[in-house]
C-alpha cells in the first residue's frame, strides 16, 4: 500500500458542518486505496420532531441536538444521495438510526398547535422516525470491488 492511501475514511458528521461537501468528497476520493470506501453520518433534517418544530414556525439550533449549531447544510436521504450521485460515489451499506416521536414527554415540542392528522400523517412516512443516517460508499470507478 502506498503511504496516504487509506482503505477506510471516517468522516463521521463532517460533511454537514461545510461549506462544500462536494470539495470534501472530490478530495478524499484521491486518499483510497483501491476498494477503499468512506464511512459518514448524516443527521436527517426531515426527521419528525424537526418537521413539527418547522411547522410551528421554530428552528432553534443546539449545541448537539439534530439541528446543531455548527451544521452549514441540511440533508435528507434523498439530497445525500443526490449529493453522492453528482460526486461520483455509490452508497454500499446504509444504516438508519431511529427515534420515536415522544410527544408526551418532550417539553419543548408544541405538537398540540398541530392537527393530529398531521401529526400521523408525518409518522406514516418510514424516513420521519430517522434521526441519522450511517453509511459507507465508494467512488463510483470503485463501485465492482465488492466492499
Amino acid at each position: 500500500m502506498k503511504p496516504g492511501v487509506f482503505d477506510v475514511i471516517v468522516v463521521g458528521d463532517y460533511l454537514q458542518c461545510v461549506k462544500s461537501p462536494e470539495d470534501i468528497l472530490k478530495e478524499l476520493s484521491s486518499y483510497l486505496n483501491t476498494g477503499g470506501y468512506l464511512v459518514c453520518s448524516i443527521t436527517n433534517t426531515a426527521y419528525a420532531y424537526n418537521r413539527i418544530k418547522l411547522l410551528n414556525g421554530e428552528f432553534g439550533y443546539t449545541r448537539d441536538g439534530l439541528i446543531n449549531e455548527d451544521f452549514l447544510r441540511f440533508f435528507t436521504l434523498q439530497t445525500v444521495l443526490d449529493l453522492l450521485n453528482d460526486f461520483n460515489y455509490s452508497m454500499t451499506k446504509l444504516y438508519r438510526e431511529t427515534q420515536d416521536l415522544d410527544l408526551i414527554h418532550n417539553k419543548d415540542l408544541k405538537y398540540f398547535t398541530i392537527p393530529d392528522e398531521l401529526i400521523e400523517s408525518i409518522k406514516t412516512d418510514p424516513e420521519s422516525l430517522v434521526s441519522k443516517y450511517v453509511f459507507s460508499v465508494i467512488p463510483t470507478s470503485n463501485n465492482n470491488s465488492g466492499t
